[in-house]
């Protein structure tokens, strides 16, 4: 309600998502939103909204940040170090053992200079021309 008052006072657009309760009792997300129609003048003649039922996006998400879970907890027993790189070959996640091995932290490793901490000085440039320049896999 609070949101909606907001927007009422505002005069934007907004959105907002809460539960409402079904005619079977069971309570289930939606996602609101309201947009203005203004007149010439530019002042707020009506509004439109939608009430959309996300349930079972809601779900869906929740799913997967579970499975993300219990993949890092799979991923953290696995005595060999092991890497995520994103598309930009920017590094996402390291398992325990990697960053055991290094004495590093994940922030340390997502941070720019990570490879000039982990490699050997004289094979840096190499390392970083051959994670820019290769296409799936790293030789």
């Amino acid at each position: 309600m609070a949101t909606w008052l907001g927007l009422l006072a505002s005069g934007g657009p907004g959105q907002e998502e809460a539960r409402l309760r079904r005619f079977d009792g069971e309570y289930r997300w939606f996602l609101f939103r309201a947009v203005p129609v203004r007149d010439g003048l530019g002042k707020v003649v009506r509004w439109y909204g939608t009430n959309t039922d996300i349930e079972d996006l809601k779900r869906a998400e929740e799913n997967l940040r579970q499975s993300e879970r219990e993949l890092r907890q799979l991923i953290d027993v696995v005595p060999q170090n092991i890497l995520v790189l994103g598309p930009d070959r920017n590094p996402l996640y390291a398992n325990r053992s990697l960053l055991e091995y290094h004495g590093l932290s994940l922030e340390d490793i997502q941070a720019d200079d990570f490879r000039a901490r982990i490699y050997h000085p004289d094979d840096v440039r190499e390392s970083a021309q051959r994670g820019a320049t290769c296409d799936d896999t790293w030789s």
